[in-house]
């Protein structure tokens, strides 16, 4: 969760100020610290990424901890930095930017020659309480930022050239996902998508296909566990005139046909039945297709976007799934990461959501502080999708122009007990512990200590059950 860069000029506008009040430079990392402002020499790096350059900073932004460095070049802290024979910092002090309990920069104040240190030394209490303020300034500052912003466009911070439907995020694990996107879009390789149910991968393959030099054109989505088995060909492959009985007697385009020069989504491919995976294969390695009834082959330029959220290897030792079709489709895999790892999205889903229905349901509402409390402790086994269905119900239930509380929300997520002292430790319910990944370390260890066990044993038993599902 970052938006340092969106109030940016405010920023460097303050740390000008207070540079020249205490006449020491002044500079603002994010929290892939890249530089947001500075002052001095440190102004003429701004908008570039510093991480070789940011020993302390990348400490402070995993624990949390402020530091004072009196000497940079000797310093235990300083001891394993690469950059240290070229330091020429004399005194350095840095405080972390924190929202909403979230680390999201640096604030560093930085001496480079011994008037400055003796200067800062002289008057160190005021001016780290001053920097401490000046942390929470920028705090408040990013804070009324997300007030004033529209909470439907509030994923545009990171969304795609703002062609993407729906795609919201704000957390890490969607920004992996979408450096990923960015890079696929623009090359014609099958992708295919993996994920639990409801963690919205036909919102992703849209994504995909909307910034993809196919977005002008088709994209055509299939949902293989919907279709009858007697029907799949006709669907997929289409048929001509007279071609069977009870046929449309002017033929049909089948669904790839569709496709051409664009995207064929196909939702479930592990629902599509054995005899149909042979002949798709074809289509793959040919780029043809032929119509039921027909004697003459079509040329289709189409790229594949397969979704599933079963185990196809799994399903390929099993021989429920062909190994050569897996492969074809797996050419470049990507997985959804489920609700309960991207917790930092709920809040602005929750909003889309509430948008969404307040307008087709002609209400005005919100979302209590406490509401979302709730929500962010549940853990999601239906993913966006259960979200999406908890806000329709709360705002069915909600009275007129009254906000979501509490009381409003399924009673499902209301008794959701997510406290480590409510975990079953019987070994039959290892199977639940992926539940649990995303607690702190020290929750984990508390876990761990229940069952007897190592911490990292506990790790390796939630990554066994994880590749099991």
């Amino acid at each position: 969760m970052n938006f340092l860069h969106k109030i940016n000029k405010k920023i460097q506008k303050s740390a000008e100020m207070i540079s020249e009040i205490i006449e020491i430079d002044v500079e603002i990392m994010d929290s892939e610290l890249n530089r947001i402002a500075g002052t001095g020499v440190l102004k003429t790096k701004i908008g570039i990424n510093m991480a070789d350059e940011s020993h302390i900073y990348k400490k402070i932004l995993f624990d949390g901890k402020s530091r004072v460095i009196f000497n940079p070049r000797e310093n235990d802290e300083c001891s394993d930095c690469s950059q240290l024979k070229f330091c020429n910092e004399k005194f350095e002090v840095s405080v972390p930017i924190i929202v909403k309990k979230k680390i999201v920069g640096v604030i560093g104040l930085i001496c480079f020659t011994e008037n400055q240190k003796i200067h800062f030394i002289k008057n160190q209490e005021s001016f780290i309480t001053f920097l401490k303020q000046f942390s929470v300034y920028i705090s408040n500052k990013v804070l009324d930022y997300l007030e004033e912003v529209n909470n439907e466009n509030l994923v545009n911070f990171y969304s795609i050239q703002h062609k993407t439907e729906n795609f919201l995020f704000i957390s890490p694990p969607m920004k992996v996902i979408y450096n990923r996107i960015l890079k696929i879009s623009k090359t014609l390789s099958n992708v295919l998508l993996t994920g639990e149910t409801g963690t919205g991968k036909e919102i992703i393959a849209k994504a995909i296909h909307l910034n993809s030099d196919y977005s002008n054109n088709s994209f055509v989505s299939i949902n293989c566990g919907a279709i009858p088995e007697n029907l799949f060909e006709s669907e997929l492959f289409g048929y001509i005139k007279g071609a069977f009985t009870g046929a449309n007697p002017n033929g049909r385009i089948g669904k790839i046909q569709q496709a051409h020069n664009g995207t064929l989504f196909l939702d479930e491919i592990a629902d599509m039945p054995l005899n149909m995976q042979v002949k798709l294969l074809r289509v793959l390695q040919e780029k043809k297709i032929t119509p039921i009834g027909s004697n003459f082959e079509i040329d289709i330029n189409v790229r594949i976007i397969a979704a599933t959220n079963k185990n196809l290897e799994k399903m390929v030792f099993e021989g429920k799934f062909r190994e050569d079709l897996f492969y074809r489709l797996n050419v470049v895999p990507l997985e959804i990461p489920p609700l309960r790892i991207r917790k930092d999205d709920i809040e602005i889903l929750s909003q889309y959501f509430i948008k969404k229905y307040c307008d087709l349901f002609k209400k005005k509402s919100g979302i209590s502080k406490d509401a979302l409390e709730i929500l962010s402790k549940y853990n999601w086994p239906g993913n966006v999708r259960e979200l999406e269905n908890a806000i329709e119900f709360a705002l069915n239930v909600v009275g007129e122009d009254e906000i979501i509380r509490i009381e409003n929300l399924p009673e499902k997520i209301t008794k959701f007990n997510h406290s480590v002292s409510s975990l079953d430790l019987s070994k039959k319910n290892f199977v639940y512990l992926e539940e649990y990944y995303n607690l702190s370390t020290k929750e984990k260890k508390e876990i761990a200590k229940k069952f007897g066990i190592s911490l990292a044993t506990f790790y390796r038993m939630i990554q066994k059950e994880k590749h099991i599902k």
